[in-house]
């Protein structure tokens, strides 16, 4: 029977949407950490938005999952997410890739949807709550 490690919730808040500094944007995420040691894999599932600043919340806690298994595989589940902004999953592989280049790439295995999502909430910021 696998054991469960450890399940974790964490959620950061950024306090604005960039163009918009006057309006505040609650992007916000959360995390569950499934690390399943008989079976060796560790899972981070990730869900709300993904955006320049919350993905800088998000790396460290890539680090800590690698650090549950140094020889584990990684995979960041964003499937679930709402908001995905691709320059954010740019710069959080190049931060991860920058952490240890001498770990192989392969470690950390990111899982999308086939269509990066918008953010409804910056929609609605716009569009006054309709669309």
């Amino acid at each position: 029977m696998p054991t469960l490690v450890s399940c974790v919730l964490v959620e950061e808040t950024a306090p604005t949407l960039r163009g918009c500094e006057s309006l505040p944007m609650p992007h916000s995420f959360s995390v569950t950490v499934r690390a399943t040691i008989d079976r060796g894999a560790i899972e981070l599932v990730v869900t709300g938005c993904l955006t320049e600043d919350t993905q800088q919340e998000l790396f460290p806690l890539i680090r800590r999952a690698r650090m549950l298994g140094p020889v584990t595989p990684v995979t960041v589940d964003l499937t679930t997410a709402d908001h995905i902004d691709s320059t954010a999953l740019v710069h959080l592989r190049a931060s991860i890739d920058h952490d240890d280049p001498d770990r192989e790439r392969d470690r950390i295995q990111f899982l999308l949807p086939g269509i990066l999502p918008a953010c409804a909430k910056a929609s609605d910021l716009v569009t006054g709550g309709t669309r």
